[in-house]
C-alpha cells in the first residue's frame, strides 16, 4: 500500500506584484496570471499598483482605434481598430489579431466572469444598414496575427433584436428607417451592475448610437440597455459568409434607460463602470447644438434612482437617470459633464486607476496609447498621469513556521505561512492549496493541513 504526499502550498497576492509561497519556503515575482518569473521586479518598466503606465497597441493599417479591454488578472490587453481585433500582453507585445472583419468594430469590454472580450458591431454584408450584434471574442482562441474572422472560434456573433427593432422604425412615413429616438445602431458596451444599484450580479451595458442630425429634437438622450450576458454563448453563432447573417439572440432586455445630454455625435462610444466611485462614465464625440456646451465625457451615479418620466423632445415616456453632480455645468441647460477626450478608448481598472486611450497617424498607420491615470475631481482636468510606484522588495523570504527539518508537514497540523516584509506595504490575501486546489475556507496566514491528506475542495460559483 503506497502513501501519497499532498504538498500544500499558500498563496498570498499583494496588490501590484503577487507572491507565490511554495513548500519550501522559495519565494518568486509572478507575472499577471500568476505564473512565477525570473528576474528582479527592478527590471519591469514603470508601473502603478503592477500596471504599466503607458501601453502601446501596435501600428495597424486600419480605421482609428475604437476602444480597449486590459485583462489584469490575464495580463493581456485588447483594441478594437474598426475592422481588427488586437490582442497584446501588458508589455506592448502583439500576441495576435483577428483582420478583416467586414463591419465596424466599436467599443469593447472584458467580461469579468470569463475572460471573455465582448464588442459592439454593425454586421452584414447584404443589410444596408447593417444589424447590431455583439461580438464574442475568446482570447485563448487568438494564437497568430491577422487571423481571418471566416468560421474562426476566437469570434461568434449575437443578434441584438431589440436595437433593430429601434434602428427600422419609420417616424414620418416615408417608407425609410428614421431610427426611434434617432438610433442609428450600436456602439459603447461595458459590464457593470443594474442601473439603480452598486452590487448584485453584473449587466451587459450596451448603448445605442444615434444621428447626430442638429435639426432633431428626439436625439438629445443617450439610450442604455441592459442585458443579462449570462446565456450569450448559447446564442451565439460562428462568423461564415457561406451562411446568412445570424439572428439567433435574446429576445428580451433587463431595461433601458435614458441620460439627457445634448446631442452627440453618434451616442456614447465608450462605456466604463467605475467599481472605485461607483458610477458609469461615458466618453462621446462633441455634438455641434449651437445651444449646448457639446461635453465630451459624461458620468451617472450607480445608485441613482430611475424615474419614468417623459423624454424631453421626444413626447414619449422611459426610465431617466440623471447626470453625477459633479464636473462642469451648463448654466442654460444644467447639463454637467467634462471637455475630456475618452471616445477611442476608456477603462477604469480598480484602485482608483483609468486607462485612457489617444489615437494618432504614424507612417500612414493607426496607433493607439493608453496612458494609465488617476481620478482628480477637478471639474476642468478630471484625470491626471498616474505616478510610478516601486516595485514590491520582499525580505526576508517567506517560511513554513510548521515545517519540520525535511519540510514534511504533518496532517492536522498548525500551519503558518511567514510572510515576511514588504516595501511598499502591500494589501496582501492569502489561500491555501493542495496539490495546487484551494482549500475551502483556508484563507488565513494560519490554517491546519487536511487530517485525512484529502482536499477540501471549494464550492462552484
Amino acid at each position: 500500500m503506497s502513501t501519497r504526499r499532498t504538498m500544500l502550498t499558500a498563496i498570498a497576492m499583494g496588490v501590484g506584484s503577487p507572491l507565490a509561497l511554495g513548500a519550501t519556503g522559495s519565494v518568486g515575482r509572478a507575472n499577471a496570471a500568476g505564473v512565477p518569473t525570473e528576474g528582479r521586479a527592478a527590471d519591469a518598466p514603470a508601473q502603478n499598483n503592477g500596471l504599466p503606465l503607458t501601453l502601446s497597441g501596435g501600428s495597424w493599417p486600419s480605421p482609428h482605434v475604437q476602444g480597449i479591454a486590459v485583462d489584469r488578472e490575464r495580463g493581456l490587453a485588447f483594441f478594437s481598430f474598426t475592422d481588427r481585433l488586437v490582442k497584446t500582453d501588458l508589455a506592448g507585445t502583439v500576441l495576435g489579431s483577428v483582420t478583416g472583419l467586414p463591419a465596424h468594430l466599436g467599443d469593447i469590454t472584458l467580461n469579468p466572469k470569463n475572460g471573455k472580450v465582448y464588442g459592439s458591431i454593425f454586421w452584414g454584408d447584404e443589410n444596408p444598414y447593417y444589424a447590431p450584434y455583439i461580438a464574442i471574442f475568446d482570447p485563448e482562441q487568438i494564437h497568430e496575427i491577422d487571423e481571418s474572422p471566416e468560421r474562426n472560434p476566437a469570434i461568434s456573433l449575437v443578434h441584438l433584436k431589440q436595437l433593430l427593432a429601434d434602428r427600422f422604425v419609420d417616424l414620418d412615413g416615408d417608407g425609410e428607417p428614421d431610427g426611434l429616438y434617432a438610433t442609428a445602431g450600436v456602439d459603447g458596451v461595458g459590464f457593470g451592475p443594474r442601473f439603480g444599484s452598486t452590487s448584485g450580479d453584473w449587466l451587459l451595458t450596451v448603448t445605442h448610437s444615434q444621428w447626430p442630425d442638429a435639426d432633431r429634437d428626439d436625439n438629445n438622450h443617450q439610450i442604455l440597455v441592459q442585458y443579462d450576458a449570462e446565456d450569450f454563448d448559447t446564442y451565439a453563432e460562428p462568423y461564415d459568409t457561406s451562411k446568412p447573417d445570424p439572428t439567433s439572440g435574446p429576445t428580451e432586455i433587463d431595461g433601458q434607460y435614458f441620460v439627457y445630454t445634448g446631442t452627440t455625435r453618434w451616442g456614447i462610444q465608450n462605456l466604463a463602470y467605475d467599481p472605485t466611485l461607483e458610477r458609469w462614465l461615458m466618453g462621446v464625440y462633441a455634438g455641434d447644438k449651437p445651444d449646448s456646451l457639446n461635453y465630451t465625457m459624461f458620468a451617472v451615479e450607480a445608485a441613482s434612482q430611475p424615474v419614468k418620466q417623459e423624454l424631453r423632445g421626444v413626447g414619449v415616456e422611459g426610465e431617466t437617470l440623471p447626470l453625477a453632480e459633479d464636473g462642469l455645468r451648463d448654466e442654460t441647460t444644467g447639463i454637467r459633464g467634462w471637455f475630456q477626450k475618452a471616445d477611442v478608448g476608456l477603462q477604469a481598472m480598480g484602485d482608483g486607476l483609468y486607462y485612457l486611450s489617444t489615437n494618432s497617424v504614424v507612417d500612414g498607420q493607426q496607433t493607439a496609447t493608453l496612458t494609465l491615470t488617476t481620478w482628480t475631481g477637478d471639474p476642468h482636468a478630471p484625470f491626471a498621469p498616474a505616478e510610478a510606484t516601486e516595485p514590491f522588495e520582499i525580505a526576508p523570504r517567506p517560511t513554513f513556521a510548521s515545517q519540520d527539518a525535511h519540510g514534511r508537514i504533518k496532517p492536522g497540523a498548525l500551519l503558518v505561512a511567514e510572510t515576511g516584509l514588504w516595501r511598499p506595504t502591500p494589501r496582501l490575501s492569502v489561500q491555501w492549496r493542495a496539490d495546487g486546489t484551494a482549500i475551502d475556507g483556508a484563507t488565513s496566514e494560519q490554517s491546519v493541513s487536511p487530517a485525512d491528506g484529502r482536499v477540501r475542495r471549494s464550492p462552484s460559483r
